[in-house]
């Protein structure tokens, strides 16, 4: 062998044996193993993998796997829906894990990155996920079951920790197809970071996480230990839109959130302590702005304000406790109306259907006395103060016989201490306006827990006007309001569930209009009532007291009301003359009722013209009452009245003397004269004659038979006489009418009363015997 192959061969040993060549060759296959093959076969077993037992497609745009630091990279990974729509998507996702501390039970990952995130969760029509096929269980459960290795409960726990874990733009989609309508909410730029997160120790760990949902932006700052569980979090909310929550509105419902934002700042503390007992409290303040909820099909507001916010909320839960400084309502407004067939307009944008009147069920309940009642203590809640600024309302009644519109505004409310656990006094203010002129306060104080235990309340309203609320008086009374205001000064109080009400009542210059037939009209009189209430300028000032027990199921307060109102008008309607009266306190209520008139006479006396003066000046001073005069004569006493002026006007004409100074036979030829002058059949005095003939049993004398009975001779006479005067209805009812005429003179010319305040009614006969006078009745109405 030549010295050159002798060279070469030498050189060729040594290469073969030199480490470093071998470790720069073995370096080369671990770079080329790490670096090119397992990402490639990892891409592959992990992407049939999932097609094999999950039918669905998986790209892996890269795999890395450092060998030094044993860290790994996934860049652009996708992973697909069953029916090709992407699931997960990212554009890297980084862990690097130490392992040389495994050896000592403690499992440290120094970091994790997660960056550009697209999850896309849907739930479909049956309820299922489209993550669902995850969770089902594959292969044989037993087998897995049995590989699991039981550790030994005296064994060291093992410590896991995450020195730090970042995730950076992530967007979280979730679609429900089952949700009708269909269901759409994300969340976007998902951010999040935690520093020192372990497991099995009390260190502390750092984190923070902040997102966006439709615009509105929410994050959360603080700490966490794991043993034991403790977590304290700075949570806020800014500019989330309320909106969002149209997405859970069912399809039914015709209402939507127009605008809105939600805000909120709380301090946030979370504990489980050594009897695992869950302890969380929470300080801060929330508030809603600028919220709007309209009606979609007609496109008008239902609700709106500028701000509702709830200041300095203290939460402690376990026992609960929750302290609010102030809740604050700026410038609400409600639009309520009611349709034509009795719809509430809200109800039907909630989609509730009322039910039919004929379902509607009255069920009685038991009432079952109790001695002592004993009361239980309310949630440990209390409220320093709720404030209402700047409300309004508005109100529409289509339901009515007419269309009744009232708008209330400029509301400002104040309550104080409001306290559910000790039931203590909560003190209310109310001023408002009502239809741009009307005020309406309300001060007081009451226990909410119980109003009927002590409840202190004034009411006033101040010159509401009524003409609004004509709609209403058709509705109930039957009437229309052409004018008028409506005052009112109300206290209400309730003490150990006794109602003590008074009120004061003024109605300025309230006239009604004309009749409008209602079936649901009361039946109250009202008209007369009001006319006779009125003073001389038109007002009435009238109060309505009431009480009654509370605790009786049967008794309520609009109940109380109405019965102590309906009683003051059916009092007043049935003795209008005894209101009337206060003026002519000589004639009692039933006096003035009638005017007196002596049998056969259309003449007034003194006593009565004074009583109809007294009657005038009360119409004058209410010039909306009227008063009607029923015309009266009697077919006995006045028929008998009339005969006998008749009677004695012929004794005077016949005789220069006196009849009572007449003998009896001077009196029998008179009465005989007078017959045979009117009568129209003379020769019947014979007969009248004979038929008082007596016969004498036994005869004085032969020729004395019999003789004249004088006296019922004369009385048959006279009766007779009597009767030649036939006195007819005609002429009866021409002596009511004659009566009534001479009252109405006296009330429309002696006294000036106005003609449209007097009338006179269709005249009566009556047919009583042993009367003393004669009634004209006199009957009070409204005009």
């Amino acid at each position: 062998m030549s010295k050159d192959k002798k060279d070469k061969s030498k050189k060729k040993k040594r290469l073969i044996f030199n480490p470093f060549l071998w470790m720069g060759i073995f370096f080369l296959l671990f770079i080329i193993t790490f670096y090119v093959a397992i990402p490639i076969a990892v891409k592959s077993i992990a992407s049939n993998y999932v097609k094999e037992n999950y039918d669905r497609d998986l790209e892996i745009g890269s795999f890395s796997l450092n060998p030094f630091g044993f860290d790994i990279t996934i860049d652009n990974l996708i992973l697909y829906d069953t029916d090709g729509e992407v699931f997960v998507k990212w554009k890297r996702f980084y862990v690097n894990p130490e392992i040389i501390p495994m050896m000592s039970n403690e499992i440290i990952i120094d970091k994790v990155s997660m960056i550009g995130y697209e999850i896309n969760v849907r739930k479909f029509k049956d309820e299922k996920f489209n993550f669902s096929d995850f969770l089902e269980q594959k292969g044989d459960s037993t087998a897995i079951i049995d590989s699991v290795e039981v550790k030994d409960p005296n064994a060291e726990p093992w410590i896991i920790r995450l020195n730090e874990l970042k995730i950076a733009k992530m967007d979280l989609k979730f679609n429900d197809k089952s949700a009708s309508p269909e269901l759409s909410i994300g969340i976007d730029n998902f951010n999040s970071s935690v520093q020192n997160f372990t497991i099995n120790t009390s260190e502390l760990t750092d984190w923070n996480v902040d997102f966006m949902i439709s615009g509105g932006k929410i994050a959360s700052k603080g700490t966490l230990t794991i043993d034991p569980i403790a977590v304290e979090t700075k949570l806020t909310i800014d500019r989330l839109p309320v909106s969002i929550a149209n997405a859970f509105i069912p399809e039914n419902m015709t209402l939507s959130i127009d605008d809105g934002y939600f805000n909120s700042a709380y301090d946030i503390s979370i504990a489980i302590d050594d009897s695992s007992k869950v302890i969380v409290s929470a300080k801060g303040g929330s508030n809603i702005a600028n919220l709007k909820v309209i009606e979609k099909t007609g496109n008008t507001t239902l609700m709106s304000f500028n701000d509702l916010a709830v200041n300095d909320l203290t939460f402690d839960l376990d026992p609960m406790k929750v302290d609010i400084s102030e809740i604050v309502l700026d410038s609400f407004y409600s639009n309520v109306s009611i349709s034509k067939d009795k719809r509430l307009n809200i109800n039907d944008a909630l989609g509730i259907e009322p039910l039919p009147e004929d379902s509607i069920e009255v069920v009685e309940e038991e009432i079952v006395a109790v001695e002592d009642t004993v009361k239980v203590p309310g949630p440990d809640v209390f409220i320093k103060q709720i404030r209402l600024v700047n409300n309004s309302v508005d109100f529409a009644d289509n339901s009515l016989p007419l269309p009744f519109i009232t708008k209330i505004e400029k509301l400002n409310t104040t309550i104080d201490s409001i306290d559910l656990k000790d039931q203590q006094r909560t003190d209310i203010f109310l001023h408002g306006i009502i239809d741009d002129v009307s005020t309406a306060d309300i001060t007081g104080s009451l226990y909410l827990s119980d109003p009927n235990y002590n409840t202190d309340i004034k009411i006033t309203l101040n010159k509401l006007n009524l003409i609004h609320y004509s709609p209403f008086s058709a509705k109930f009374v039957g009437l229309l309001i052409e004018k008028g205001s409506f005052s009112l000064d109300l206290f209400y109080k309730v003490k150990n569930s006794q109602l003590d009400m008074k009120s004061q009542v003024r109605l300025n210059k309230l006239t009604f209009g004309e009749d409008y037939p209602s079936e649901d009209a009361t039946g109250l009189p009202v008209k007369l009532p009001i006319a006779l209430l009125k003073d001389s300028d038109g007002n009435i000032e009238h109060d309505i007291n009431a009480k009654g027990d509370l605790s009786d199921p049967k008794v309520s307060l609009r109940g109380v009301i109405f019965k102590s109102v309906s009683q003051i008008l059916l009092n007043i309607a049935a003795s209008p003359f005894k209101l009337l009266g206060k003026g002519l306190s000589m004639f009692t209520p039933d006096d003035l009722n009638h005017v007196d008139f002596a049998f056969a006479s259309t003449e007034l006396d003194s006593i009565e013209m004074k009583k109809l003066s007294g009657i005038s000046t009360a119409l004058l001073e209410k010039p909306s009452l009227k008063i009607s005069i029923h015309g009266v004569a009697d077919r006995i006493m006045d028929k008998k009245a009339i005969q006998n002026k008749i009677y004695n006007s012929l004794i005077t004409k016949n005789t220069k003397t006196p009849y009572d100074s007449l003998n009896t036979s001077g009196r029998q030829t008179l009465l005989e004269k007078i017959y045979k002058l009117t009568s129209p059949k003379p020769a019947l005095l014979d007969s009248i004659k004979a038929a008082n003939i007596v016969k004498l049993q036994p005869a004085p004398t032969p020729e004395m038979h019999s003789r004249l009975d004088t006296l019922r001779y004369i009385k048959d006479v006279k009766t007779n006489i009597y009767d030649l005067h036939k006195v007819e209805d005609a002429e009866l009812l021409k002596l009511t009418n004659t009566r009534a005429q001479n009252i109405l003179l006296h009330f429309t010319q002696r006294d000036s009363v106005p003609a449209d305040q007097v009338e006179i009614s269709e005249g009566e006969l009556s047919q009583k015997d042993g009367i003393a006078k004669i009634q004209c009745q006199l009957d009070l109405g409204a005009k």
